[in-house]
C-alpha cells in the first residue's frame, strides 16, 4: 500500500470506521461519510483539502494479561506495525468489557462491549449481539481502543517543533470475562460477575518515539495534489 496512502487511512480511522458504521444499514450513508473523510479538511477553514500530514510519533499498542491465564484458544497477536489483536477460535465464550466507575453498592462496574467465540466477533446492538458485516475473526485494536478509553495522542500536522515531547507511555485497565460454550450475557448493561465467570485483568499499552521519517511538508503537499484533484 503506497504509504501516503496509508497513512491517510490511519489518519481517520477509514479502515476501522468501516466496521464502526455497522450499524448503520443505510450504505449511502457509508459512502458519503467515506467521500466526506476522504477530501475535506478537517480543523481548519472550510476549504477542502487533504489534511494527511505525516504523524509526530509512531506508537505501539500492545495487550498485556495483568491478573488471570488466557484460556485455549484465545491468542494476543502482535501485527507488524507495532498493534496487537485479540481472537477466539474456542466454542468458550469470551468477552471484553470496559471498565466503568463504581456505582451505587456495586465495588466495580463492567461494560462487556465485544464477544469472541468460534473465530468471529460481534457486538452488542438492539438487545442482541450482532455479528460484524464482514465477519471479523480478530479484534483490531487500532480500531476499537478509544472503546476501553484509551486516547489518541498522535499529532498529525505538519512542522513539528525540534523540542517536541514524546508522550508519556499510556496504559488503559479493562477486563476480559470466559464463559462456558453456551452461557452467554444477554444484557452487557445488567451484567455483574457470576461463579461461573473467569475475570482476567488486562490492560492496553501504549509506547510512543519520535517518527524518524517524519516530512515536515507532507501536508501541504498532499493537499496540493488533492486541491488539484478536486478542481478536475
Amino acid at each position: 500500500m503506497d504509504r501516503r496512502f496509508e497513512s491517510y487511512l490511519l489518519r481517520f480511522n477509514i479502515l476501522g470506521m468501516m466496521n464502526k458504521v455497522k450499524r448503520s444499514a443505510h450504505i449511502g450513508v457509508v459512502l458519503s461519510t467515506l467521500a466526506f473523510f476522504l477530501f475535506v479538511g478537517s480543523r481548519s477553514s472550510g476549504a477542502l483539502q487533504c489534511p494527511n500530514a505525516d504523524p509526530w510519533f509512531v506508537e505501539t499498542l500492545g495487550v498485556e494479561v495483568i491478573d488471570g491465564v488466557l484460556p485455549p484458544g484465545v491468542e494476543i497477536q502482535a501485527q507488524e506495525d507495532g498493534k496487537s489483536v485479540l481472537s477466539n477460535h474456542s466454542e468458550s465464550l469470551f468477552f471484553l468489557a470496559k471498565r466503568m466507575e463504581p456505582s451505587g453498592e456495586r465495588p466495580e462496574d463492567i461494560l462487556p462491549l465485544y464477544k469472541l467465540v468460534g473465530g468471529r466477533v460481534s457486538y452488542y446492538s438492539n438487545g442482541e449481539w450482532v455479528g460484524f458485516p464482514s465477519e471479523l475473526e480478530v479484534l483490531d485494536f487500532r480500531y476499537y481502543a478509544d472503546d476501553f478509553g484509551w486516547e489518541d495522542r498522535t499529532v498529525w500536522q505538519d512542522d513539528r517543533p525540534a523540542n517536541v515531547k514524546v508522550p508519556p507511555p499510556q496504559r488503559v485497565a479493562f477486563v476480559g470475562i470466559v464463559r462456558p460454550a453456551g452461557s452467554d450475557i444477554v444484557d452487557p448493561h445488567q451484567y455483574q460477575p457470576s461463579e461461573q465467570d473467569k475475570l482476567i485483568r488486562m490492560e492496553l499499552v501504549s509506547y510512543y518515539a519520535l517518527n524518524e521519517r517524519y516530512d515536515p511538508h507532507a501536508g501541504r503537499r498532499n493537499a496540493d495534489e488533492c486541491s488539484g484533484i478536486l478542481k478536475q
